[in-house]
């Protein structure tokens, strides 16, 4: 048992009450976007796509707790203010947040695991 933590990069370490060593925790803040395993904290960006010619939503990033998403959520609608005030972005740019649930594409759209398994998504 040693009472000072490890020093290692990129990994936390925390001491639980009632243990007797320093337990690891990985910095795992971004996951995927499309776990449907667990919780998702994600940003979606409004733009325009020259693809499809109109303006639809891309999922940018997730994260899998509050914190990182709030930080992250606040940076990027401050660069998008500032690009509004300089006339860089156009006026329907905007980010949104949702939190994604597990599961919540299965529970939507029911058949739409099976076409993940069959690889036609």
């Amino acid at each position: 048992m040693s009472l000072r933590r490890p020093k290692e990069t990129k990994v936390r370490w925390i001491w639980e009450r009632g243990s007797r060593d320093w337990k690891r925790v990985h910095d795992m803040a971004e996951v995927d976007l499309n776990d449907e395993t667990l919780k998702r904290f994600a940003v979606f960006h409004h733009r325009f796509d020259p693809i499809t010619n109109h303006f639809r939503w891309f999922g940018i990033i997730a994260f899998d707790n509050e914190r990182e998403f709030s930080k992250y959520f606040k940076a990027v609608c401050v660069e998008l203010d500032a690009r509004h005030e300089a006339n860089e972005a156009h006026y329907k740019e905007q980010f949104a947040g949702r939190i994604l649930e597990p599961a919540s594409i299965q529970k939507k759209f029911p058949g739409h695991s099976a076409y993940r398994e069959i690889g036609a998504l």
